[in-house]
């Protein structure tokens, strides 16, 4: 079996063309790589984010965001296999109400921020928890669309 690897480079009135040519497979690891590359990021960001939590030592805090993170972890994995099957036979809609998807989500993020800032204003704990789990469900989301792009584009480019 032939194989030729290699990355080439072609500059066309002002961009920048990447071409990479692998017939063992390879192609489709990387693409598979960019395509998470944001998720890996937000999850390494919620890493970042619990440390910080804990290093406080705020007990109200940390006993609003633990169930969150506890609970939106495991929905966010699985959620990362069932996109991608849900997807391939029913696409996905490109408005909610009228508004596009990734604007809805952008404020389900935020309005998550918010409920969560506002009910540890006031000692709510429950409901901080709710608004932490609504707004890290809104950025999953967000990168959900991201990615459900980014594979459109890349097999229309084909």
């Amino acid at each position: 079996m032939y194989v030729c690897s290699g990355e080439y480079s072609i500059t066309q009135s002002g961009r920048r063309w990447r071409w990479l040519i692998e017939f063992s497979g390879e192609y489709l690891i990387e693409l598979h790589m960019k395509k998470y590359h944001q998720r890996f990021l937000w999850y390494f960001s919620l890493f970042l984010i619990t440390a910080g939590f804990l290093g406080t030592g705020n007990s109200t805090l940390l006993s609003a965001y633990i169930p969150a993170l506890l609970t939106y972890l495991p929905i966010s994995l699985i959620w990362v296999v069932c996109c991608r099957i849900i997807f391939k036979f029913q696409p996905q809609a490109r408005t909610i109400f009228g508004i596009s998807t990734e604007k809805f989500s952008i404020a389900t993020t935020i309005a998550g921020l918010g409920v969560a800032f506002v009910s540890m204003l006031y000692q709510n704990i429950q409901v901080a928890s709710l608004g932490m789990g609504i707004c890290m469900c809104g950025a999953d989301s967000i990168y959900s669309i991201r990615e459900i792009g980014f594979s459109v584009s890349k097999e229309a480019a084909k």
